[in-house]
């Protein structure tokens, strides 16, 4: 027996050891992935296609793949031996592409349908100042000129402040002669002072919407200004090779590494998306300083690092319904450290906040004599019943 190969799997970031010359779709069932193979791997329903990105492996001919596709590096897993280290893209589980809606026109066209207020007042703002230079006679340090410069200009009176920004605060408001942007959010506790760096005209201030789903997860980039959709992007949940299911992800977080396993992978899928769609739209992830996130109580769980355990134990109660709010860093997300998290609140253990989140755009909420019907087909379904006045909803396994 030779030295064990590496095959490398994309996009889900995931290694194994293999004896040369075993089969590629067998390599792919070690790692765990949730790999399509309708034909038992025989070589005849063409699923388990893969491409080959780096070393070489062995393939058989089949009627199923295309003279041309295989000349691209394309094979089939189950008629491919390994003889080298790999790197495969799966191509099952390559970004799923969503069209931004152009310039918000499809919402803008329609709000007369939707429940919500339409109105651009986010919880992050940002606020330009001009601070006034200490002197002799007026010594006040910086952090109090920025107060009164906040109170003049805006009447907030009290603030909370980052320390990060505190560390930085001396040289930004000396950079551009007391020229400063601001950045606030609007929290529970009051307001908290974000950012503050030196003035710089065209600074975008955004956002995130993100759907993060038990298959897949959607995001959406936004202008905290305009309300414009910047970008848009989405893929596959890398934890899917931990599971395809909710109760099967409860089960695999038992063990306190697979939970810190759980919360790097769909961070790491959410970070993904937010390099492409900052990418398109020009933006730095420096400029993001808010994200709402709305998934059924065990992804937002799994998302925020919280054992799900009791979800599925009688009396069935989660640790939390409504997440309090918290900063990207905490989580890893790849936005401004200092930015706000927020989630949409769950009804109870098996009906998430992607319920609340999909209410709150429909006409339903607005509804007193007509009963309606909303449904979320994902694979963990919901549907809720009801009008303004009563709702009754339900969920299970799709």
């Amino acid at each position: 027996m030779g030295k064990n190969l590496q095959v490398h799997f994309l996009p889900f970031e995931s290694s194994v050891p293999v004896a040369p010359g075993s089969i590629l779709l067998d390599a792919i069932r070690k790692a765990g992935l949730p790999f399509k193979s309708a034909c038992g791997g025989n070589g005849t329903c063409g699923e388990c296609v893969v491409q080959v990105l780096n070393g070489r492996g062995r393939s058989r001919p089949s009627a199923a793949l295309s003279d041309d596709l295989a000349g691209q590096g394309y094979a089939l897993a189950c008629r491919t031996e390994v003889t080298d280290n790999l790197t495969v893209e799966l191509p099952q589980f390559q970004e799923i592409s969503i069209k931004a809606l152009p310039e918000s026109k499809s919402i803008e066209e329609n709000q007369d349908k939707i429940s919500a207020v339409f109105e651009v007042n986010p919880a992050v703002k940002r606020v330009g100042l001009t601070i006034t230079q200490p002197t002799l006679e007026d010594p006040a340090g910086d952090l109090e000129r920025v107060r009164r410069a906040l109170l003049k200009k805006t009447g907030i009176q009290e603030v909370n402040w980052e320390y990060s920004v505190l560390r930085n605060l001396a040289e930004s408001v000396r950079a551009k002669n007391g020229g400063i942007d601001t950045v606030l959010f609007k929290g529970k506790q009051g307001w908290t002072v974000l950012d503050v760096e030196p003035h710089r005209a065209g600074k975008r201030t955004c956002g995130l919407a993100c759907d993060v789903g038990t298959t897949t997860v959607a995001l959406y980039l936004v202008d905290l200004v305009t309300g414009k959709i910047l970008g848009a992007a989405s893929s596959y949940n890398q934890q899917l090779k931990c599971g395809e299911d909710v109760i099967s992800r409860i089960n695999y977080a038992a063990d306190p590494a697979r939970l810190e396993e759980f919360q790097k992978l769909v961070v790491s899928t959410i970070n993904h998306l937010i390099a492409k769609a900052v990418k398109d739209a020009g933006v730095s992830p420096s400029d993001l300083y808010y994200g709402s996130f709305a998934g059924n109580t065990t992804m937002i769980h799994l998302f925020m690092g919280l054992p799900p355990r009791y979800i599925r134990e009688e009396p069935y109660v989660p640790t939390l319904n409504e997440v309090p709010q918290v900063a990207a860093r905490e989580l890893g997300l790849a936005m401004n450290p200092q930015a706000r998290v927020q989630c949409a609140p769950a009804v109870g253990s098996y009906v998430g906040g992607d319920i609340t989140a999909g209410l709150l755009a429909t006409p339903i909420l607005r509804e007193s004599s007509k009963i309606s019907l909303f449904i979320d087909a994902g694979t963990n379904g919901e549907l809720v019943v009801g009008n303004k006045d009563w709702l009754v909803t339900c969920a299970c396994s799709a």
